[in-house]
């Protein structure tokens, strides 16, 4: 059975990320910003259906999709580009293929233990002038060549914070300085005598 990616995830490496950009044709002043930013992943995964909400201080992006289907992908928080993308299943990984301006676009998600690693991929054209001498004139030639460039990057699994009623009455600074200090991004918080019902933040 496929594995679940659902789960809070909190970015620790993020390698050759600008280059990935640069391919994209993301402006410099906006690639300098974007590798300075840790980029968590919200993942809902039920079935065949998946949430991933890509969140960040400088902006946040939502693909939802069913797996095996194709659909047309709004990328204008990313390099302003339209592509019509489906996700399959390669074994225990999520393949995405995103058809579109840029070739060879597309990413690849996969867990190891409580990692969850990324791998993103496009092709970039490179132009090449090479110059051809006969005895009348030069000739100028125009090659086009194909040079792929990825990004990898590896996350941890963020487990929500659990607090039960009587902690939050018995010490609410110490509660929120203990969240302060973790950077969690949600907070479950469960009531009830039998702490049954919860209210997540």
């Amino acid at each position: 059975m496929p594995i679940d990616f659902s789960g809070y995830w909190k970015m620790m490496i993020n390698d050759n990320f600008e280059e990935y950009l640069k391919a994209l044709d993301v402006n410099i002043a906006l690639r300098k910003i974007a590798v300075l930013l840790k980029v968590d992943k919200d993942i809902t995964h039920k079935g065949d259906h998946v949430i991933i909400k890509t969140i960040s201080s400088l902006r946040n992006y939502i693909m939802e999709f069913d797996i095996g289907k194709e659909f047309p992908e709004d990328l204008s928080g990313i390099d302003d580009r339209k592509c019509m993308t489906t996700v399959n299943w390669d074994g225990d990984r999520l393949v995405c293929v995103q058809n579109g301006e840029k070739q060879g676009r597309g990413w690849t998600h996969w867990i190891e233990g409580d990692e969850l690693h990324l791998m993103s991929k496009v092709s970039k054209s490179l132009r090449r002038w090479s110059e051809e001498h006969d005895q009348r004139q030069n000739k100028r030639r125009d090659v086009d060549e194909s040079q792929r460039t990825s990004t990898t990057s590896k996350y941890c699994r963020l487990n929500p914070l659990t607090i039960s009623v009587e902690t939050i009455s018995s010490s609410p600074f110490q509660m929120f300085q203990e969240i302060r200090h973790l950077s969690l991004n949600r907070l479950k918080i469960f009531v009830g005598s039998d702490l049954s019902h919860c209210i997540s933040l």
